[in-house]
């Protein structure tokens, strides 16, 4: 497909986002990684989760994105924010859903400090302004032998910062430069979102991080249809559980706690 959008002139360099981290007084400061083009960030990370050090791998664009369920993220140059956090943290391999939640509310927080947008969540890693997307999140891991222990975990971030929108979905996606006319330096953007997660990762904070995604999701009370690997059905979102689980109510009465699967709004129903 075609590609639509100039490239953002805001070039990206490790040094610019290593002297951000600096200003934002971010402490045991990740390591930064730039590529010009690479298949994906994600991907990038993972191989290299030996090293012991949390490291921020960015890149101008990506040809092989990818978001959950196999499916492929678009990657322009210059349009957007192609990021993975490779990360150490002392968290169980069940709270991969607590760690994609915590970026999400990160993305959404440095957004709101840098613009006048409000942008929500959607059920389990996905930002939109209004009915459109505007960031995916992937959260991805493995756990150390014998133990459910993290032995690392990489938050990727797919972020539309300028116009670079797929010919043929621009009623389904969106960007921050035509939402508020607003280009952001995607510089000071990685490393903000970067210095916000490392922030909220600190203990104590998962009360404020659960607060804070419940206030942007904007599922709760909508109908969905759901997918899981097993069921496909229709039902009303109640609201965010204590686990981040997603918590619905079926047409015929049942309850039901939802930690993975696939809901939409697209109902043909």
């Amino acid at each position: 497909m075609a590609l639509l959008g100039k490239k953002n002139k805001n070039h990206i360099s490790a040094e610019k986002i290593e002297k951000s981290l600096a200003t934002l007084g971010v402490k045991d400061s990740p390591e930064v990684i730039y590529f010009d083009t690479i298949p994906s960030t994600n991907t990038e990370a993972k191989s290299r989760q030996d090293t012991g050090r949390r490291t921020l791998f960015i890149a101008n664009s990506q040809t092989g994105g990818r978001g959950r369920l196999g499916r492929s993220f678009q990657s322009p140059p210059g349009c957007g924010l192609y990021m993975s956090i490779l990360l150490y943290p002392e968290l169980s391999l069940s709270d991969g859903g607590y760690l994609t939640a915590l970026a999400a509310v990160a993305v959404c927080l440095v957004i709101e400090e840098l613009t006048p947008l409000r942008p929500k969540i959607k059920w389990v890693n996905d930002i939109y302004i209004g009915e459109k997307k505007l960031c995916g999140i992937l959260t991805e891991g493995s756990a150390l032998p014998f133990s459910d222990k993290m032995k690392y975990a990489v938050v990727g971030i797919g972020l539309n910062v300028t116009r670079g929108v797929r010919e043929g979905v621009e009623s389904l996606a969106t960007d921050i430069e035509s939402e508020c006319g607003m280009r952001l330096d995607r510089c000071e953007l990685a490393a903000r979102i970067t210095a916000k997660i490392l922030e909220l990762s600190e203990e104590n904070n998962r009360n404020t991080v659960l607060e804070e995604y419940r206030k942007r999701c904007f599922l709760i009370g909508r109908r969905v249809r759901v997918v899981t690997p097993t069921d496909e059905y229709v039902a009303t979102v109640l609201g965010i559980g204590e686990s981040f689980e997603l918590l619905v109510e079926r047409a015929d009465g049942e309850r039901v706690s939802l930690i993975t699967g696939e809901v939409t709004l697209r109902l043909d129903c």
